[in-house]
């Protein structure tokens, strides 16, 4: 016999968690999750999980600004712990990206985010191991902070099988099926699983999918390379947490993580399309280089 869900779910990571859990709590029937390897192992499980309100588009700093109250209240909101902790963030910009961080932080600001534009001599101030060296504008968001993205899977995903969601891990969906125009399940390895609704939350691997219904997702999956640098005793101690930072001048950012842990990652070539199947999850000869260079930088 077929099996059957109210609501099907796509994708086992962070976003498709959260809405199994919002579903299954407000009645949704029966949510059922599909995902094609195990919990939070694509894209989440591999996120610098940087909470942060810092965005050029008004929506989405909207939704970056509720989703940040849920970090900060998680264990009320939603139950368990999700690794939250609240570091500040720095953006340092260049001459020439002064009137877009102005621009942004002015829109930032309207839509009642906590950031404010400081100058180059302040920047030591509000973010200490951090200098103001070449910088000719810069912004700080005390609010921002880091998560561990396996914890708020984890936890979104136990608390919607608490409200009756049904997780299944290593099932791999091939197809979404429809009848005319309308949807009526998918078909997975192990068969079809009829559904009137749903809910495609696989991040790039849903352009695939997308593309059989003759829907254009405008997703591009990228490479974006991180190194794990440890921290002097100087820097913030073995234990402590320095600011987030997001430098525009050399396109890099640094993320603390326990155990005077730095993650530093490149947004450069952000556009240049990957197979996320299929890239590289170490270093090249370049980057390593590039590493190398920046970790010897006094």
């Amino acid at each position: 016999m077929t099996e059957t869900a109210d609501i099907l779910i796509i994708g086992g990571g962070v976003m498709g968690a959260s809405i199994a859990y919002h579903l299954a709590k407000r009645g949704g029937g029966r949510v059922v999750v599909l995902e094609r390897q195990a919990l939070c192992n694509g894209t989440t499980g591999r996120s610098g999980a940087i909470v942060r309100q810092h965005y050029s588009n008004d929506f989405t700093v909207r939704m970056a600004k509720d989703s940040l109250a849920v970090f900060q209240h998680f264990a009320d909101l939603v139950g368990g712990d999700c690794g939250f902790i609240t570091t500040g963030m720095l953006v340092l910009a260049n001459e020439q990206g002064v009137e877009s961080l102005r621009a942004n932080v002015h829109m930032q600001q309207e839509q009642g985010v906590n950031t404010k534009l400081i100058g180059a001599s302040e920047v030591s101030e509000v973010a200490p191991g951090y200098n103001g060296e070449g910088v000719a504008l810069a912004c700080y968001e005390p609010d921002t902070g880091v998560a561990d993205p396996m914890a708020t899977t984890y936890g979104f995903a136990q608390r919607a099988r608490e409200y009756g969601a049904i997780i299944r891990e290593g099932i791999a969906v091939t197809h979404i099926l429809q009848q005319k125009d309308h949807v009526t399940g998918v078909r997975t390895v192990e068969g079809d699983i009829r559904a009137p609704i749903v809910v495609l939350a696989a991040n790039v691997w849903s352009r695939r999918l997308a593309e059989a219904l003759a829907i254009a997702l405008p997703l591009t999956p990228t490479r974006h390379p991180m190194v794990a640098l440890r921290r002097p005793n100087d820097f913030g101690g073995r234990q402590g947490f320095h600011a987030v930072g997001l430098d525009i001048r050399h396109q890099i950012y640094l993320r603390p993580d326990l155990g005077g842990v730095t993650l530093v990652g490149s947004t450069e070539d952000v556009l240049t399309a990957s197979d996320p199947d299929h890239y590289a999850q170490g270093l090249s000869e370049e980057e390593n280089t590039c590493c190398s260079l920046w970790e010897s930088t006094p």
